[in-house]
């Protein structure tokens, strides 16, 4: 069981201190002696070991910011700028799907038409800095007559230098054409 103690007792949890006095403390006239010196143990638990990918190197965790716009024939389908790091690259998908109303099948139905633009630009990892970049983009869009109810795409999947503070512009089929400046 417990022994009665006139004793103050100070316990150290997490950086906070209680004081314990003995219930009857309070009740006994003689005085108490002094307290017993304090001591503290901190015990530091061992991290857990590390799943998380190994810090990069400065020189290899580069982030920058590239400006892109995307054409189809004289419109301009998606523009805006995209960071991307020598890891880890950006892309945008748009897709739009709806009914076409120039192309009624029945007098309830009516063929669909698809629009979208699909970009993604990658860094090409190489062993030193490199200003080389992989893009891929595919546009589609409605083939051009009802007869053909269906839709038609056309893309590409170049590399391409791309030096700081430069505009390149990569052009493709069927009036497709992105330009793209590196800040």
């Amino acid at each position: 069981m417990f022994k009665r103690s006139n004793l103050l007792r100070v316990v150290f949890h997490s950086s906070l201190a209680f004081a314990l006095a003995a219930p009857l403390a309070a009740q006994d006239k003689r005085p108490a002696p002094p307290p017993p010196p304090i001591e503290t143990v901190q015990t530091i638990p061992e991290p857990a070991p590390s799943r998380a990918r190994p810090q990069a190197r400065s020189d290899e965790s580069r982030v920058e910011s590239v400006f892109v716009r995307v054409f189809g024939g004289s419109a301009e389908l998606w523009s805006g700028e995209l960071s991307i790091a020598n890891y880890r690259g950006a892309s945008v998908r748009i897709n739009v799907d709806d009914i076409d109303p120039r192309c009624p099948i029945d007098p309830r139905n009516y063929a669909m038409r698809r629009n979208g633009v699909e970009f993604r630009i990658n860094p090409v990892r190489q062993q030193q800095r490199s200003d080389r970049y992989k893009v891929d983009v595919t546009w589609t869009r409605p083939s051009n007559t009802c007869a053909e109810m269906g839709s038609r795409a056309t893309g590409f999947d170049l590399q391409v230098e791309l030096p700081a503070n430069e505009t390149k512009t990569l052009e493709g089929d069927g009036g497709l054409r992105v330009e793209l400046t590196r800040r």
